[in-house]
């Protein structure tokens, strides 16, 4: 009788697992020793431990992965005889982590926690202080009762020049005869007025001495 038109390539197949005895088709199906087993069923016998066509030993019909096989040996001196008969004890189960490490563990990051804590508010503290000092141009705006000798107006400390014990604006601090700026480098002073020092030069040409200084000569402002 013909096969029906489009039945599984792997039907009718009276092949058996070894472990199982199970039928195994083509597709699950793997060959070690010349015995058949399903790729699941292929494990160690002892451990139960999935195994490979690379990593497996057999011997008396059973397989073994291969750190038990060597074990069996040790045990036994020799390969004749499997683990049941040999008293190996059995594999010792995954434990999971004790209690004592787990509370470690906690521990450990409660400590973590603390510290971080601790930094955040020596933080704050500190910030705290920062703010709490008074801003060092703070002084330099208030508080002062300081007059310039020429306007008679307040003068800050960011805006003050003291020259012969006289307080003046730096906008203040000019020649009294061109109103050019000054500095403490170049000017001098007379009967109370300042001047730059090439007019003042100018007034000892023009009358022979420094009268100029008191108002008593005229002076001419020199050509650009």
């Amino acid at each position: 009788m013909a096969a029906t038109k489009g039945a599984p390539a792997f039907s009718g197949t009276v092949v058996k697992c070894q472990k199982c005895s199970k039928t195994v088709y083509p597709m699950e199906q793997l060959i070690a020793d010349n015995e058949t087993y399903h790729k699941t069923c292929f494990r160690c016998t002892h451990c139960s431990t999935m195994l490979k066509l690379g990593n497996y030993a057999a011997i008396g019909g059973a397989v073994y992965c291969k750190p038990h096989f060597n074990q069996l040996f040790k045990l036994k001196g020799n390969y004749s005889d499997n683990f049941a008969a040999g008293g190996l004890p059995p594999p010792k189960p995954d434990t999971a982590p004790s209690t004592p490490k787990a509370s470690t563990a906690t521990e450990g990051a409660a400590a973590s926690a603390d510290k971080v804590a601790d930094k955040v508010k020596n933080l704050t503290v500190s910030a705290k202080k920062e703010a709490s000092k008074p801003s060092p141009l703070a002084g330099k705006f208030t508080g002062t009762t300081d007059k310039c000798v020429s306007c008679g107006k307040t003068v800050y400390l960011i805006e003050k020049v003291v020259v012969e014990n006289k307080i003046y604006h730096k906008a203040c601090f000019k020649c009294s005869h061109a109103n050019c700026p000054l500095s403490t480098s170049n000017y001098a002073s007379m009967n109370g007025k300042l001047y730059c020092k090439p007019h003042l030069q100018q007034i000892f040409k023009t009358t022979g001495d420094y009268r100029q200084a008191a108002g008593d000569a005229p002076l001419s402002t020199p050509p650009v």
